[in-house]
């Protein structure tokens, strides 16, 4: 097995200012994996901006374990929840978008419509008001 992707336990902690046995607490609660090697623990490389995030809590904060594990648990369902909202939003913005489309079709289709029944309209009220206006000076005209 190659370790070139682990850190062992042993320089992680001593980088860290930390007990080894911290580290075991956290492999017992099941907030990070480790693997042993001849007798060695390591640590997965992907984990440890986890496991960075995790020695502040407790370091700098002074939380505990199980705080920090409530506080782990509730940063991941708000990860899910935004991810959750993105995929809404996306699916929402494509229902408006597919609305908005049918909207300008419709929308310029009645426009084609209402430009017909006005241009019709207008020409029936032109030719009413010169029928109107022709017959008003019949009438109106003096007799000679």
């Amino acid at each position: 097995m190659q370790t070139k992707h682990f850190i062992p336990v042993d320089e992680f902690c001593a980088s860290h200012s930390i007990e080894i046995s911290f580290i075991s607490a956290l492999q017992e609660t099941g907030l990070i994996e480790m693997t042993t090697i001849k007798e060695t623990g390591f640590i997965q490389a992907s984990q440890l901006p986890q496991l960075e995030k995790i020695v502040r809590f407790y370091d700098e904060l002074g939380i505990n374990l199980e705080g920090i594990e409530t506080i782990l648990y509730l940063l991941e369902r708000i990860q899910a929840m935004q991810a959750e909202m993105t995929t809404l939003k996306n699916r929402l913005r494509f229902y408006e978008d597919q609305e908005c489309y049918h909207m300008r079709r419709w929308v310029s289709q009645d426009q084609c419509h209402l430009r017909r029944w006005w241009n019709s309209s207008c020409e029936r009220r032109f030719a009413r008001v010169a029928n109107h206006a022709r017959s008003d000076n019949m009438l109106c005209s003096p007799v000679l």
